[in-house]
């Protein structure tokens, strides 16, 4: 993946931090405090990641932006937890920090779903 040089320029002139000092509200449950993530990549990366504390990964897809805000849509595995998540894609790193409730998971499998899903 190769970014537009117009979004290279972005990503590079961003500050790289965890979690915006100005950001207002509940990280990553709100536009003032949007997750900072390293372009479209870099959002699928780290939302592939999330899991509940309790273990549950996430299913999730883009239901549009606010200014240069994405708005996130996610659900548990298990339809238990229903979540909006609010990313901003313009900063050279991903935010090492998770939203409350959250954490990063241990499992390789990004991208791909469960384990044990059949290969087609």
């Amino acid at each position: 993946y190769r970014p537009h040089p117009m979004m290279k320029a972005m990503l590079e002139s961003a500050p790289a931090y965890d979690k915006d000092p100005n950001g207002s509200g509940p990280f990553g449950f709100t536009e003032t405090n949007p997750i900072p993530v390293n372009g479209p990549i870099g959002q699928l990366a780290y939302l592939s990641r999330l899991e509940t504390q309790s273990g549950q990964r996430i299913l999730f897809h883009r239901l549009g932006a606010i200014d240069k805000v994405d708005v996130f849509e996610a659900v548990t595995f298990d339809g238990s937890g229903w979540f909006i998540f609010f990313v901003d894609l313009y900063h050279p790193r991903r935010s090492r920090l998770t939203p409350d409730g959250f954490r990063f998971t241990k499992d390789v499998a990004q991208f791909s779903g469960p384990r044990g899903c059949p290969r087609g």
